[in-house]
């Protein structure tokens, strides 16, 4: 049945999928609406669950860029008020990633 919200904006259809992150985890629903009397069949809802699953895989992608970007702010903003000077090194080629303002303060 569906909710009257959606009973007053018309809506006599609809089919929805969940929305899952990788391993299982949900997020959400995709939800597919129509005004006009219709048989959502096995097509529309394989097409759904395979959009979902692409759409799962983008948020979970886009959350790790975001966290990713968190820890570099914190990171840098740690590294710029640091009383310590502090640098990164790649070890194979030895060379400084980044060194902190605090050196040259010393």
């Amino acid at each position: 049945m569906a909710p009257r919200f959606m009973k007053e904006a018309g809506v006599v259809a609809f089919a929805n999928v969940p929305i899952c992150l990788p391993g299982r985890k949900a997020y959400g629903l995709l939800q597919v609406d129509a005004t006009e009397p219709r048989d959502f069949g096995n097509e529309d809802t394989e097409f759904l669950r395979t959009y979902a699953i692409i759409l799962g895989q983008v948020i979970d992608r886009l959350q790790k860029v975001s966290a990713l970007r968190q820890s570099e702010d914190r990171f840098q903003r740690f590294a710029e008020h640091s009383a310590n000077v502090l640098w990164l090194a790649d070890l194979k080629s030895g060379r400084l990633v980044h060194l902190s303002p605090r050196f040259a303060q010393v």
